[in-house]
């Protein structure tokens, strides 16, 4: 434990226009590395949210933000963030340093995509869904989640649609179906005792 340590980030310059990353950034869960979900997008804000999992974690988000230099040059600033709490251990830092390496080398892929490649990825994917518009008040059959970029509440069914616009910022966003409390604290003590064998382990090596 050192401490909570400032979310690890990194911006580059690429010769493309911020229109053909706009068009194919998207596609970063469709490559060949699935260890990235969609989560949300703000196209006014050119901001786009992925997630993934971790061994022994909740896991991180990923926070892409697109800034137009020029005509055919466009910076790209790679934040990541964990779901829960702030990055305390250097492993964790290593580990979302890792996670950005990854994402400029997909971003790559797919933004030297062809068009017919493109289009293919447009008709293959199932993750194409009627955006439904959030609540910012509690209604029948819903539940609450917060926004992937402005962070606040509203409420939605998942059941009608996985896809659901938040009335604050009018960022879309993918939900996934949320864990109970007993699961995350099973999960939690399943952690604890994995550490604990861990640690018992290296006593004897």
């Amino acid at each position: 434990m050192i401490g909570a340590l400032p979310n690890p980030k990194k911006t580059i310059t690429i010769d493309f226009p911020i229109s053909k990353l706009k068009e194919t950034i998207g596609f970063i869960p469709l490559t060949k590395d699935k260890a990235y979900k969609f989560t949300s997008k703000n196209e006014v804000f050119n901001l786009y949210t992925f997630e993934a999992t971790e061994f022994l974690s909740l896991g991180v988000y990923i926070d892409i933000s697109l800034s137009e230099v020029s005509e055919n040059k466009t910076t790209i600033e790679i934040e990541v963030r964990r779901k829960i709490g702030a990055f305390d251990k250097s492993h964790e830092i290593t580990s979302a340093n890792i996670h950005i390496s990854k994402i400029i080398e997909l971003i790559s892929l797919c933004v030297s995509l062809t068009d017919e490649k493109i289009e293919s990825l447009k008709k293959s994917t199932t993750t194409e869904q009627v955006h439904l518009n959030g609540f910012k008040s509690k209604e029948d059959n819903t539940q609450n989640y917060n926004c992937g970029v402005c962070k606040k509440e509203f409420y939605a069914n998942i059941d009608k649609s996985k896809v659901w616009n938040c009335p604050h910022c009018n960022t879309s966003n993918l939900l996934q179906k949320q864990v109970s409390t007993t699961t995350l604290a099973v999960y939690a003590l399943a952690s604890l005792v994995m550490l604990g064998l861990f640690l018992l382990l290296l006593k004897y090596i």
